[in-house]
């Protein structure tokens, strides 16, 4: 294949670099990039971690479940709930 090669770097760890970046970084740009337009299309807010408000959106009654979403969406309407579902459903 053309300017693309295969390395192992550890065991079950694969890095795959094309054309100067690696497979990971095309994806997480990739994922932003629709973590991004989602933002863009959501009326009400989301919390990512790393914002002040997240450890306390994540927390849910059930104390001994502990969850770390990558996206909090408190959707404001109707079309907030079908772009969240839409955008949780989308692999």
């Amino acid at each position: 294949m053309i300017g693309m090669s295969l390395r192992r770097r550890a065991a079950k760890t694969l890095t795959i670099t094309v054309a100067g970046s690696t497979w990971f970084e095309n994806r997480k740009s990739r994922i932003e990039d629709r973590i991004g337009r989602f933002q863009a299309a959501c009326r009400g807010a989301t919390i990512r971690p790393g914002d002040s408000e997240y450890e306390t959106a994540r927390k849910i009654w059930n104390s001994s479940v502990e969850k770390y979403p990558g996206i909090i969406a408190r959707c404001s309407g109707v079309a907030d709930v079908v772009a969240a579902v839409n955008f949780g459903a989308r692999k």
